[in-house]
């Protein structure tokens, strides 16, 4: 069984922000992406790169969002996969088309006693170095 880390390299590629850096869309944002289908209307927020003489990314960073952002092209090469098991919301940009993914297929297969876990001062996970899982609880999930 392979398990696979989404990790982003944003010194190298494009990462985004929100175009209007206010309360109002940070607390529009805040709460959702939490495994659950938001039901409420969807108004997309507009982003913009953060760097704009990077690379382009199918997955860049955004910094606003707290849910993976694809873009259309990743979007239609996962669609098998994200089909059953995500919610696709559209976001405006400037010139791409982008994607927050939430993530509906929320599996407690993370074995937090044997991974090897760093934790800040207050308890957060500060940085895991070495992940195990239960195996029975992830088996078949994508």
């Amino acid at each position: 069984m392979q398990v696979w880390e989404m990790t982003n390299v944003s010194d190298k590629f494009h990462s985004l922000i929100l175009t209007e850096q206010s309360e109002e869309n940070y607390s529009y944002l805040r709460g959702e992406f939490e495994g659950h289908r938001i039901e409420k209307p969807w108004y997309p927020p507009s982003l913009k790169y953060l760097k704009k003489r990077a690379n382009k990314s199918d997955a860049p960073k955004c910094w606003d969002i707290n849910a993976p952002i694809f873009s259309e092209r990743a979007v239609t090469a996962l669609a098998n996969f994200l089909e059953n098991t995500s919610q696709l919301l559209p976001l405006e940009h400037e010139k791409e088309k982008f994607y927050a993914i939430n993530v509906l297929n929320i599996v407690d297969g993370f074995d937090k006693q044997k991974s090897k876990i760093k934790y800040f001062n207050s308890g957060k996970i500060m940085n895991i170095e070495e992940y195990f899982f239960y195996c029975d609880k992830i088996e078949n999930q994508h």
